[in-house]
């Protein structure tokens, strides 16, 4: 199972790519960076527009239920099912599909 621990809000001070689209976070852009705690400690890293795609897709129980976690392969299956919705229509645009 995987625990949330902490989020912060920082802003990048080099570039980072997020987990949620893959999509570069530039220096200087303000991301979201989670503590989390499977069977190691990790960080996700997301986007800021990110946020709304990985609600959503956890709303609709996209993922990995079993152990409470979602990926790229989760928020991109969610946004490639939902195109009529404006945060994946947006994210998908991110990625260069339509």
């Amino acid at each position: 199972m995987t625990t949330f621990i902490s989020e912060s809000r920082p802003r990048a001070r080099t570039a980072h790519f997020c987990d949620a689209c893959r999509g570069r976070i530039a220096p200087g852009e303000t991301y979201s960076k989670a503590a989390m705690k499977s069977d190691y400690f990790y960080t996700w890293v997301m986007c800021l527009s990110c946020i709304p795609v990985l609600a959503k897709a956890w709303a609709a129980n996209y993922g990995d239920l079993s152990d409470s976690s979602l990926d790229y392969d989760d928020c991109h299956e969610w946004a490639q099912d939902n195109p009529e919705d404006a945060d994946a229509a947006a994210y998908l645009d991110r990625q260069g599909i339509s």
